[in-house]
């Protein structure tokens, strides 16, 4: 499967993107940087800032219609997952 990360937010995040990485890899997916290209999506969010969480909720709609899988994890996720579904 070709798999897309995309990172948004603080070290913890980016640490946590890195990781979702590793283990894809690690399962024998293949990374890939474009979106078009991917089978699946995973979305590592952040709610800290409001700008950003501006940001999530519109890159949520955006991926809902381009992707057939879409994976949502971060502090967003966790924190609020009522604006995540």
């Amino acid at each position: 499967m070709r798999v897309n990360v995309e990172v948004y937010g603080c070290a913890t995040t980016q640490a946590e993107g890195s990781s979702i990485r590793a283990l894809a890899e690690n399962a024998g997916h293949e990374l890939v940087d474009s979106v078009d290209e991917a089978d699946a999506v995973v979305l590592v969010t952040c709610t800290v800032v409001e700008r950003t969480q501006i940001t999530m909720e519109r890159r949520l709609r955006e991926l809902q219609e381009l992707t057939g899988t879409l994976v949502v994890t971060g502090c967003m996720a966790s924190a609020q997952p009522e604006a995540v579904l």
